[in-house]
Order: structure tokens, then C-alpha cells, then sequence
């Protein structure tokens, strides 16, 4: 039709609906209404080659193999973010995190994020995208090399410093960031690209936001479990973790997350004199205090004993 480009490798499934079974065709189209939603929508789109009409993406997911296709095809926004966000429902096991490495979907998020850089809903999508693909980061060396390999760590540093005042933007970079962390090669590239000062950033910033202060202090908590950390832990940082504790006071998830960074801050820098002296120990005792989640975990009360963990 009109406005439409050459299908996306020709690519094919056989689908229900509008009748029966039919082949969707992929493809992409400049603007089109979806024959199940009504909805008007541009990008991808799945062509029902024998009844003649178009489907989005919101009413007929694609497979990994399409989103791949998707996401390597001219920049189109709207079809990389639902692409992006297809792909978190789609990942769920580390088998299935491996499969879409292998067709290389983390380099494919990774060039739709340099392409949209601006696109707050790209950068937000991407990043979740990408902590999907680190399930089973931990335990899969390969995983782990093509995540870091793709530029993944560095890009969602990139998003986070771009969009600043996103509240989505930097919650969903620092859960990336989390994942990312889990293994040696990309915590050493998030500390080379000063992520902690991004994750801190992101603490200041959204100071009211307990999922931001969450998910930022999860992150850091990850990060800093390294010795090349050790010089960025200053009393600044162990303050600013600290106000997020403080500030959030009954939220189990902020406290849990800070009452690790705390622990792993004094892991790597020996540091317990400083993070007595910025409230970090009261911090924690009123965390224990309050939230039985808290109250169960070895790192706070090994914090609060002098001891660590073994």
C-alpha cells in the first residue's frame, strides 16, 4: 500500500482473529488503522497478507526473532519502544535472555537508544529492556560479554545523563545498572564512566521518589562491591544515602537497599567511622527497628554488631 516500506526480512507467523488463521507479514508503514483496535498508528506493522488489512504491535506481539528485525529497522520511535517493551514481556527466563543476545538485541537496544537519544520514552523502554536481557547475568560468563560488549552499561549512562529530570529515565537506568553490575566487566565500566556520580545524581534529584531512591540504591549497592570503588566512597555519598533512608523512613524496599549500600560502603572502604559520624548506623538501627525485612538481613545486622557477613 501507500507509504508502506519492504517487509522486514519477509518475515511470517500464522495468527488468529479477524475471522480464523491467517499469515502476518512484517513490515513498516508511515501511518495505518489497526483492523483489531481501530487505533490509527505508524511504524510496524503485521499485514495480514490474505485479508488484506494491518495489525500494531500492541494487538499482536512480535517474537524475538521479529523484534530484532524491529528494532535493526530504519529509526521509527514508536516502533522501537513498543519493540523495547515487548522484549521485557518476552525475556523471561535466561535461556530466552541468551537466545535474544545471540540475535544480537542488546546491540539492536543499545543503536535505538543513540539514535533517540532525546526520546525520554525510548531511553525508558530501553533500559528496561536491557535489564531484561541480564537475566542470568550471574551465572553465563557469555551473557555477561555480550551485554558488555554491546556498550549497554555506557548507554544507559548516557540516557541517565540526558534526561536528568526523567523520573522514569532514571529509575529505569538504575535497575539496568543493577543488573549490569552483577558481574566484574560491567561494574568496572559503570565506575569508569562515572556512574556512581549518575547514581548519586539520581538520588539527589528525585529525592521524593521512593522508587528512584530504590532502585538508585540498588544500584549503588552493586556498584560499590568492588575495591576499584573504594576512592569514590566519600562522606558526601554516605550522606546522600543516608537522606534517602531518612526521607523514606516506611518504605521497606529504600531501607533494605540502603542498609546494603551502608554495608558494602564499609566492605570496600573501611569506612565505618564515616558512616557513623552521617547518621548512616541510626539510619539502619530505626530501618531494623521498623521493617522486619530489614530486621531478617545479615548486612544490617552485621552493621549494627561491627562484624561482616560471611
Amino acid at each position: 500500500g501507500e507509504g508502506c516500506r519492504p517487509a522486514l526480512g519477509a518475515r511470517r507467523r500464522r495468527a488468529f482473529g479477524l475471522g480464523g488463521p491467517s499469515a502476518l507479514e512484517l513490515g513498516t508503514k508511515e501511518q495505518y488503522v489497526c483492523a483489531r483496535c481501530g487505533n490509527y498508528c505508524s511504524g510496524s506493522v503485521w499485514h495480514d497478507v490474505e485479508r488484506r488489512k494491518d495489525i500494531c504491535l500492541e494487538c499482536e506481539a512480535p517474537g524475538l526473532h521479529a523484534l530484532v528485525e524491529i528494532l535493526a529497522a530504519p529509526r521509527v520511535a514508536s516502533s522501537h519502544a513498543l519493540a523495547c517493551r515487548h522484549l521485557c514481556d518476552a525475556v523471561t527466563t535466561p535461556g530466552l535472555a541468551r537466545e535474544a543476545l545471540e540475535l544480537g538485541a542488546a546491540d539492536e537496544v543499545v543503536q535505538a537508544m543513540e539514535a533517540g537519544l532525546t526520546d525520554d520514552v525510548i531511553q525508558y523502554m530501553a533500559c528496561q529492556a536491557l535489564r531484561a536481557l541480564c537475566v542470568g547475568i550471574a551465572d553465563d560468563a557469555d551473557v555477561a560479554l555480550k551485554l558488555a560488549d554491546s556498550g549497554a552499561a555506557r548507554m544507559t549512562l548516557r540516557a541517565m545523563r540526558e534526561h536528568p529530570t526523567s523520573v522514569n529515565v532514571q529509575e529505569g537506568g538504575c535497575r539496568a545498572l543493577r543488573q549490569l553490575a552483577l558481574v566484574d566487566v560491567n561494574r568496572r565500566e559503570i565506575l569508569q564512566g562515572a556512574g556512581i556520580a549518575a547514581i548519586r545524581s539520581a538520588l539527589r534529584d528525585h529525592e521524593t521518589s521512593p522508587k528512584v531512591q530504590e532502585a538508585a540504591l540498588s544500584a549503588l549497592g552493586n556498584v560499590v562491591a568492588d575495591g576499584h570503588a573504594r576512592h569514590s566512597i566519600n562522606s558526601e555519598l554516605i550522606a546522600t544515602v543516608v537522606r534517602g533512608m531518612n526521607r523514606h523512613a516506611g518504605v521497606a524496599d529504600v531501607q533494605s537497599a540502603g542498609a546494603i549500600v551502608l554495608y558494602n560502603f564499609v566492605c570496600t572502604a573501611d569506612c565505618l567511622e564515616e558512616v557513623v559520624a552521617e547518621g548512616g548506623l541510626e539510619a539502619v538501627r530505626r530501618a531494623v527497628a521498623a521493617h522486619e525485612k530489614v530486621a531478617a538481613m545479615e548486612e544490617a545486622r552485621s552493621l549494627l554488631e561491627g562484624t561482616r557477613v560471611r
